[in-house]
């Protein structure tokens, strides 16, 4: 077991030690008038890009399968992510809307990460939603 442990602790701790907390506001004023909770704001290292992402995890109360809802809410998100982005000089930005936490003795979010890409223009563009956690653990800050 502990064999097993190891290579799993190892991987933790290289994705808790690549990534840091950026932004410690708990909510964001939407340009929708709509307010959301803030998991975290963290900066890491996009392995699928290399190089360096912004993430923002929050709390939706749209469920993940009411894809045009969401997607609607994800852009209002970005409306004021952006700038936190643009501020942080990287490429690649994600932002994930979460489920509130489930009451189950472990902790568990239904989640999907959207990823927004900057050209060598400055355009961004976004990806079609992607499920699970692109963005590193939701839960827990660095």
């Amino acid at each position: 077991m502990r064999r097993l442990l190891a290579p799993a602790a190892i991987a933790l701790a290289a994705v808790l030690g690549a990534c840091h907390e950026v932004d410690q506001t708990n909510t964001w004023d939407l340009p929708s008038g709509k307010q959301v909770t803030i998991i975290g704001v963290n900066k890491l290292y996009y392995s699928a890009a290399s190089d360096w992402a912004l993430v923002v995890n929050y709390e939706s109360s749209v469920p993940v399968d009411q894809s045009d809802v969401l997607r609607r809410e994800v852009d209002d998100v970005w409306a004021v992510f952006k700038n936190k982005v643009e501020r942080a000089q990287v490429k690649y930005a994600i932002v994930s809307p979460n489920a509130p936490a489930s009451s189950d003795a472990v902790t568990s979010r239904r989640s999907v990460s959207y990823i927004f890409t900057r050209d060598a223009s400055g355009h961004w563009s976004s990806s079609a939603p992607v499920p699970g956690d692109v963005g590193g653990p939701k839960n827990k800050s660095a």
